[in-house]
């Protein structure tokens, strides 16, 4: 439901005209924000659709586990080059909140996705118990 969430509000956000928008990605750099951002939010949905309507519980794991490692690289990768700049990731975000809540957006996001890739880890490397 979160991803799904933030995945529509990303889209929203990419009708509006921001600068940032046009500035090429700091690490895709091939690609601009507005670009990038457009990716995220397809990927986000896609999941969320999946998560909700897919076949194989094994399957879903393995795709959520796969994307957040993305998620985890690409923030990795911005951290490594050292990037001050906002993170596509967030959209237009932002840019709508008052400045004092940005440490605590990034707190939030940084462990929500630290939270899902460990759990994904652990499901995916825990022993199975037969019912």
């Amino acid at each position: 439901m979160v991803l799904f969430a933030l995945g529509v509000l990303k889209l929203i956000g990419l009708g509006q005209e921001i600068k940032f928008f046009t500035f090429p990605d700091p690490l895709l750099s091939f690609l601009n924000n507005w670009q990038t951002s457009l990716g995220s939010a397809l990927l986000e949905i896609g999941l969320a659709l999946f998560l909700w309507f897919g076949w194989s519980e094994k399957w879903k794991l393995l795709t959520l586990t796969g994307t957040t490692l993305v998620f985890l690289a690409y923030r990795f990768g911005l951290y490594w080059i050292d990037y001050a700049g906002d993170c596509t990731c967030y959209g237009s975000l932002l840019g709508w909140l008052p400045d004092w809540t940005e440490p605590w957006v990034r707190a939030s996001f940084s462990g929500l996705l630290l939270g899902m890739t460990a759990g994904c880890v652990w499901f995916n490397t825990s022993p199975r118990r037969q019912a």
